[in-house]
């Protein structure tokens, strides 16, 4: 594993932060994943935490 100070990062870089609620509508996620995203979450979250934190079925089950 590599340390990357403070400093080497780049300081102007954007993330996409979404409403958790808009985003489980978006993407159709399941009332009880909504909850727990809500839960884990906040209300807020980017868009790495949402897609990192969310589990689904496969679509051919």
């Amino acid at each position: 594993m590599k340390y990357v100070a403070e400093d080497e990062t780049k300081a102007g870089e954007n993330r996409e932060v979404f409403s958790v609620q808009d985003f489980c509508d978006r993407e159709h996620v399941d009332v009880n994943q909504t909850r727990k995203l809500l839960r884990v979450l906040g209300s807020f979250a980017t868009k790495q935490e949402l897609h990192m934190n969310l589990q689904r079925r496969p679509a051919w089950r």
